[in-house]
């Protein structure tokens, strides 16, 4: 990061590298009894209701494997960002280069209709991509901005063999424009924020139904416009005497615009149009308990449908978080911007389905996190 001034311009500039790497092996199969009149799968007789956690109670055999897949994908980008003050006027410009590397190994042991078949891909992607925004800041705290970004992402994964023998997903890449607000009034430790959005996404992962050994199936196949359209507004407080608050609301609606068939126009699954969360956290700041806080939060996650034909829906949610944390600074100068911390989400522990593409799952239970972290 940098600081300087040319004339009247005021700016900062901020450059950097951003390096990534993942790896994963999957092996695929099914073991099942039976199928239902509309030709699903079923869970046999030979397989115990895994939903019911009856692990280690019954044995479970290993299916025969139909697909393997490895895949290797390695990221490297580079970034440089400008933000321009001039009076009250505020524009940042950035930009980015991406290079992408996807190596993937696959095999098929085939079936009626798709003979056995092994492939390897050493695929290299590459983009540019940037941003611009203009903001005004006025005397009373409120300013307004307009933003335009674009976007490029690496995505794991394989097409399926009937669409694309074992090709590794091609990056997506996405337009976004934004208009909001951020308004801090001065004098007070209060900060609300505000936008509205418009996001187009390009080899977007979307849902098909197939069939297979009479079977119907379902799986992601890139093949996808994806558009995101919303309203987010957030709000932070800091209220004096050790408390603060933090809460937040956001409307997306996020339709498929091109897809595979039967689900062009619809909800992509397992996003839910509405949103919402409050926190509030408290620190003693004075006694023998000083710099001892506690906090605690709820989160509301709406509807959302469980596959992207929206035939069925997910139930909303509301989950309650709680903290308690301690700043080890009160035992001495020597731990500044040490804290310790220990976090417990979902505290009961709330567990029903979520689907997403057909495949569903339990919500991720109670989870406690402690931690030790230090700032500088």
């Amino acid at each position: 990061e940098a600081r300087f001034t040319t004339g009247r311009l005021r700016h900062t500039v901020l450059a950097g590298v951003d390096a990534s790497y993942l790896s994963y092996k999957e092996d695929e199969g099914f073991e099942t009894d039976s199928y239902d009149e509309d030709g699903f799968l079923v869970i046999g007789s030979r397989i115990p209701p895994l939903v019911n956690f009856n692990y280690g109670a019954s044995y479970v055999p290993d299916p025969a494997l139909i697909a393997r897949t490895s895949q290797h994908l390695s990221a490297v980008g580079i970034y440089l960002q400008d933000q321009i003050k001039l009076d009250r006027w505020l524009l940042t410009l950035g930009g980015r280069h991406d290079w992408v590397r996807t190596e993937t190994d696959w095999w098929f042991a085939g079936d009626e209709e798709t003979p056995a078949s092994t492939a390897s891909q050493d695929k290299s992607d590459q983009a540019w991509s940037g941003r611009i925004a203009l903001s005004y800041l006025f005397d009373s705290g409120f300013a307004p901005y307009v933003a335009y970004a674009t976007s490029f992402n690496p995505t794991a994964g394989t097409n399926p063999p009937e669409v694309d023998d074992a090709a590794a997903f091609d990056p997506t890449s996405s337009k976004s424009k934004e208009v909001g607000f951020k308004f801090t009034p001065p004098g007070t430790n209060i900060s609300v924020a505000s936008a509205i959005f418009d996001i187009e996404q390009e080899n977007g992962l979307v849902s098909e139904t197939f069939e297979r050994d009479g079977v119907q199936l379902s799986r992601l196949v890139q093949a996808g416009i994806l558009r995101s359209r919303g309203f987010e507004i957030e709000v932070a407080a800091s209220l004096g005497s050790g408390f603060s608050v933090l809460t937040s609301y956001s409307y997306i609606d996020m339709t498929i615009v091109e897809g595979s068939e039967g689900v062009a126009g619809n909800t992509l699954s397992s996003t839910p149009h509405h949103s919402a969360s409050i926190w509030a956290d408290y620190t003693f700041q004075s006694g023998s308990a000083r710099g001892l806080g506690f906090g605690g939060g709820v989160r509301y996650i709406g509807t959302s449908f469980g596959n992207d034909e929206n035939t069925f829906k997910n139930e909303a949610r509301t989950l309650v978080d709680a903290a308690a944390h301690y700043d080890l600074e009160e035992l001495g100068s020597q731990f500044k911007g040490a804290r310790l911390q220990f976090n417990v989400n979902n505290v009961f522990d709330t567990e029903k389905d979520i689907c997403q593409s057909d495949y569903c799952y339990r919500d991720l239970g109670r989870t406690m996190i402690g931690s030790l972290r230090y700032r500088w």
